[in-house]
């Protein structure tokens, strides 16, 4: 019926009103990244992912001046501070490896990414973004590495943290 449908708007010179193999294959490919997704972060077959990688250190951030590890409750100087001590963490546990080794990408909750979108002013320059302000003057940008802080649906890292109640996590490689 469905080719009956196309063929008949094709003969009186209308476009299709669906494209079934079209929708088939995106859908497809939707169900395709979400498992691939899921397999990055959360493992597959027994190995683990990203996310749940007892051989990946967990750093457990310092809190910020006003008391907290949070944030929502830390500076954009301080979350500097924090992608900062990610960077020396990874180039520690890698033995100083600084041809290879220097993180490059930050993953972070939508929560935490949405904190980074506000524009902002240090010393009288002012930037677009926190986000890009940590971009272009964390570590790995002075040492030579493009460095990109990208965001990951809540689902994968949100509440995935130490603590309890569990806190969200950040991704660094």
């Amino acid at each position: 019926l469905d080719l009956k449908v196309l063929e008949t708007a094709k003969a009186n010179g209308m476009p299709p009103p669906i494209y079934l193999q079209e929708m088939y294959e995106k859908g497809l490919l939707t169900i395709w990244n979400k498992a691939l997704d899921y397999d990055t972060y959360f493992g597959f077959n027994g190995l683990p992912g990203l996310v749940n990688n007892t051989n990946a250190p967990e750093i457990v951030l310092p809190n910020g001046a006003a008391g907290y590890p949070q944030w929502s409750k830390k500076t954009p100087n301080e979350w500097l501070n924090d992608v900062n001590l990610m960077c020396n963490t990874i180039m520690a546990n890698s033995g100083y490896d600084a041809a290879d080794a220097m993180p490059n990408h930050l993953l972070l909750p939508y929560t935490q990414f949405a904190l980074l979108t506000q524009p902002m002013t240090i010393g009288g320059v002012g930037w677009d973004s926190a986000k890009k302000y940590i971009e272009a003057n964390c570590m790995a940008t002075a040492t030579g590495t493009q460095f990109k802080i990208d965001q990951l649906p809540n689902p994968w890292i949100s509440g995935q943290g130490a603590g309890s109640p569990a806190t969200d996590r950040a991704v660094c490689y």
